[in-house]
């Protein structure tokens, strides 16, 4: 009985009798199998997330180094001007005080403080004394003395000195520029400039709101607080230093735990200032948002599966159900057709609906297979049918359709394809091949071998056809252009002719072109070289630094060279570009350098798709060159004339100091560094070595018993009457009288 009854159950479970049972067992089945693939998903979504988080954070932190870098260069490239300044070096290397040197020394100082609005203020050092200071913010007695004293014991002007003023709760950072008697002694005399740490940060930090905080930290070698950006991690200062000090890597993430809170550190290094830059993770509000998302995808998988299953029972029910109905009907209209022509118009109606959807669908298909057997296909490689001309005695005309702008819209190719339709007969079929992102199309003629009237032989025939596309769209600027080739037979002559036209667009580039030609119109380019003597007159041009010159020559360039072979074209403007950047980069004709930067311009100039990216390009590689060239010339100027002015203050003292003496030194004529020196220090050279003179004698009258003679003589004077003369002149009595004060 019990074994009758089994086979009773498993033959009604085999009939479908318990279909609760089943479908309780499926949707029990089903829910374990999502369970596990929900949860496992979380699980590496959550591992993902963090991992995306710190790349994010690792890149800010990249480019606040790099922003804090360049602005700290600015800085110092500040204060190098202005200590080369002549007001303010008069007043670094002379005791002399007036009103006109006061006024340019708060200009000067004035205008970089104002116009940077993070310096607090700048500050003149020199023996061991601030001279002068200026900017909105005056420091207590102090911060003057710490200032004094860092400056004391600093060894090179790349340190950064910190100081937090409890009075005014204001946190600084110091840089300067000083000049030093010995390598890592206390400096002379110097310029010194007191940023604002929260300004500071300001600039490099945008306001977060209350759902993105951020909290960042930059600290110097020795572990003090450069720049800081909290909002919600004030008291974490030391235990974020303590984490990553002593660490080697120069990027890395790390796990801190604080206050029973796990939390990531992303850390960067940057090597010029010796700084540290951390970034901290806050891990609470990640977990807190993916439980939050848990729960929500929790529910909306418990409601799709609801949702799944009354749409399942629906699709059952009124949709497949009546359809295999339909399908059934079709069958029996087909067998009964020639019974009925009502059934025949039916049966050819759904054909005909179905097969046009067919080939809509198949359609990008069928363009990937033949542009990418045109583009990269081998010789071991099987052509697609369409292409199989031998195979199927067939003839064809291969036509290139391009952009002026470098982009074919959606409303030219759909236009095309209707032109299409309304001009070609069933003597020669056309199909349209558009790239994926519009850049060309290719249109594809055939025709039979076995047809009476060969029309894609006759070129004059197949460029009236081609023109009826035309005829209704905008070929000016803009619109489209054409290249076409003769009759081919072949799949590899396909080939071969494509790849030919897609060179032969590049054309465009120079604008000496028709809108419509055939490939054959180009076998008369010049196939030769070109000279280098005819770029001879743009790279003279740019040598002298003179850019707009040289960025109009180019278009005659162009049209020197757009009358040669295309491939020599490239060629040839890739030698230009690379013998551009040569003229400021000073790399060898033969070096890899070379070889790499033509390969580069090669590969940039066959990728531009019109005459203005041509342009547009030699334009920048020219401005960047001769750019490079004028300050490049500038620089060496003033470092010359830098040079001089220490030379000249380690040898004032010789009686035979003389400018041919230091134009011969630094290899320049008298007369141009007479010239030079007169424009940059607004001194002629014997007033200059004069000043110096007449201040060490001043000193050596105060400090010594020398004679008057031995004084003249230790100074520089080589008579005795020209120094009391110039030294009466500028300080209103004798030297004898002088020394008697």
């Amino acid at each position: 009985m019990i074994t009758r009854m089994k086979k009773i159950k498993k033959e009604d479970a085999v009939h479908k009798r318990y279909p609760i049972e089943i479908a309780v067992s499926n949707v029990f089945l089903c829910a374990v199998c999502i369970a596990g693939i929900f949860f496992t998903m979380f699980a590496w979504f959550q591992r993902y997330v963090r991992d995306e988080m710190t790349k994010m954070s690792y890149t800010q932190l990249s480019n606040t180094a790099q922003m804090l870098q360049s602005k700290l260069d600015s800085y110092q490239m500040q204060l190098q001007n202005l200590f080369q300044e002549p007001q303010i070096r008069a007043a670094l290397y002379t005791d002399e005080k007036d009103l006109v040197q006061e006024f340019g020394i708060y200009r000067f100082l004035n205008y970089s403080i104002v116009n940077d609005g993070i310096i607090d203020y700048a500050v003149i050092y020199k023996d061991n004394m601030i001279k002068q200071m200026i900017g909105p913010a005056y420091p207590w007695n102090e911060e003057q003395e710490k200032i004094v004293e860092f400056l004391n014991n600093s060894q090179n002007d790349r340190e950064i000195y910190q100081y937090y003023d409890e009075k005014t709760k204001t946190s600084r950072t110091f840089l300067f520029r000083t000049e030093r008697k010995v390598l890592g002694g206390p400096p002379d005399r110097g310029i010194l400039f007191a940023i604002n740490q929260r300004k500071l940060a300001k600039s490099l930090f945008s306001e977060p709101d209350e759902k993105h905080k951020q909290n960042v930290w930059v600290f110097d070698s020795s572990g003090n607080t450069l720049v800081k950006w909290l909002d919600s991690a004030e008291n974490m200062t030391d235990e974020v230093w303590n984490r990553i000090c002593g660490e080697t890597a120069d990027n890395a993430v790390y796990e801190m735990e604080a206050e029973g809170e796990n939390y990531y550190l992303v850390y960067v290094k940057s090597g010029e200032y010796d700084l540290n830059f951390v970034q901290m993770i806050d891990t609470r509000g990640l977990a807190g948002a993916l439980r939050q998302m848990q729960y929500m995808a929790l529910i909306c998988v418990i409601a799709a599966l609801v949702l799944c299953s009354v749409a399942a029972y629906a699709l059952a029910n009124y949709i497949l159900y009546p359809l295999r109905k339909f399908l059934q009907m079709l069958t029996v209209s087909t067998e009964i057709a020639g019974k009925n022509g009502e059934d025949i118009l039916l049966t050819q109606i759904t054909s005909e609906r179905i097969l046009s959807e067919i080939s809509s669908m198949s359609r990008q298909l069928h363009t990937d297979k033949v542009l990418g057997y045109l583009e990269d296909a081998s010789q071991e490689d099987v052509p697609p049918k369409k292409l199989q001309l031998a195979e199927n005695r067939e003839g064809a005309v291969l036509v290139f359709i391009g952009s002026k702008i470098g982009r074919i819209q959606n409303g030219q190719l759909e236009l095309l394809r209707e032109l299409l339709n309304q001009n070609f007969d069933s003597e020669i079929s056309a199909e349209l091949y558009p790239e994926e992102g519009r850049s060309y199309c290719v249109l594809l003629l055939n025709e039979k071998n076995e047809a009476d009237i060969k029309i894609l032989a006759d070129k004059h025939a197949v460029r009236e056809k081609i023109q009826l596309l035309f005829q209704n769209i905008d070929m000016s600027e803009g619109g489209l252009y054409a290249f076409y080739s003769s009759e081919l037979t072949t799949a590899e002559q396909l080939q071969v002719e494509f790849r030919r036209l897609k060179q032969l667009s590049k054309y465009v580039l120079f604008g000496n072109f028709e809108m419509l030609s055939c490939s054959e119109d180009y076998d008369g380019k010049t196939d030769e070289e070109i000279p280098k003597k005819l770029f001879t007159e743009i790279l003279a041009t740019v040598k002298k630094g003179d850019d707009v010159k040289a960025k109009s020559l180019m278009p005659a360039q162009l049209e020197l060279v757009s009358h040669y072979e295309i491939k020599r074209i490239f060629h040839a403007l890739s030698y230009l570009a690379t013998e551009i950047e040569q003229i400021y980069f000073q790399f060898s004709g033969r070096s890899r350098d070379y070889q790499e930067i033509y390969l580069e311009h090669y590969i940039k100039l066959t990728s531009l798709n019109n005459q203005k990216e041509l342009y547009d390009y030699f334009s920048n590689i020219i401005e960047d060159a001769c750019l490079e060239i004028r300050t490049s010339g500038e620089r060496s100027l003033r470092i010359i004339m830098l040079d001089s002015i220490r030379y000249i203050e380690e040898h004032y003292t010789d009686s035979d100091l003389s400018v041919d003496q230091i134009a011969a030194v630094f290899h320049i004529s008298n007369s141009y560094f007479s010239r030079m020196f007169n424009e940059i220090c607004k001194f002629s050279f014997p007033e200059y070595v004069n000043e110096l003179r007449l201040t060490h004698s001043a000193r050596l009258l105060q400090t010594t018993d020398l004679s008057i003679r031995e004084v003249a003589e230790r100074s520089g004077f080589s008579s005795v009457s020209y120094f009391g003369s110039r030294f009466k002149k500028k300080y209103g009595v004798s030297p004898s009288a002088y020394r008697g004060r």
